[in-house]
């Protein structure tokens, strides 16, 4: 049978399709797509805690505007003092949780459109030094630990609301604005 397909004999009678030339042809660009993701932190990179080190991140990926930022528990005290050394447009972030208490945080300004969760013990604490901007209509800080916001915080909706979740005590120790 194949034999019989592959001569020359098969092809008589039959028509040829010819596929039609690209010429006149539009071609249109796809929407540009964010696809969120989730950034967990390992700590990897020897040499520093910053967050622009892909080393130390999950998949070896640093976090981009929109994405959502975990630090886990289990980690040493030497991996706890994480620094946000992104630009702007980068520190633009959804959430970020801590899955566990004693973690600093130090650097830039951070931006957040969703919440910020602290999981961990009442024993815990969690300090952020940055100044962080909330710009969504409702944000929730979540905690179990102690909390310290020391740098500004600051909604930019103006009417929106922040509303402390949780047992952990919360101490905010920069200024706060409402604009």
């Amino acid at each position: 049978m194949l034999r019989s397909l592959l001569s020359a004999d098969w092809w008589v009678g039959r028509k040829v399709r010819r596929h039609l030339p690209l010429r006149n042809r539009t071609i249109e660009a796809a929407e540009s797509r964010i696809l969120l993701a989730l950034r967990v932190w390992t700590g990897g990179a020897i040499t520093n805690d910053r967050w622009s080190d892909k080393d130390n991140w999950e998949g070896d990926v640093v976090p981009v505007a929109g994405d959502d930022l975990e630090f886990p528990a289990g980690f040493i005290s030497t991996d706890r003092g994480v620094v946000n050394d992104l630009g702007s447009v980068a520190s633009k972030l959804r959430n970020i949780t801590f899955r566990s208490g004693d973690y600093k945080v130090t650097g830039n300004p951070i931006t957040l459109s969703g919440n910020l969760t602290v999981l961990g013990s009442s024993t815990e604490k969690v300090v952020i030094e940055n100044d962080i901007t909330f710009t969504a209509a409702s944000h929730r800080i979540t905690h179990q630990t102690l909390l310290e916001l020391t740098g500004r915080l600051k909604n930019l909706t103006g009417t929106g609301e922040i509303r402390k979740a949780g047992t952990g005590a919360l101490t905010i120790g920069g200024e706060f604005a409402n604009t």
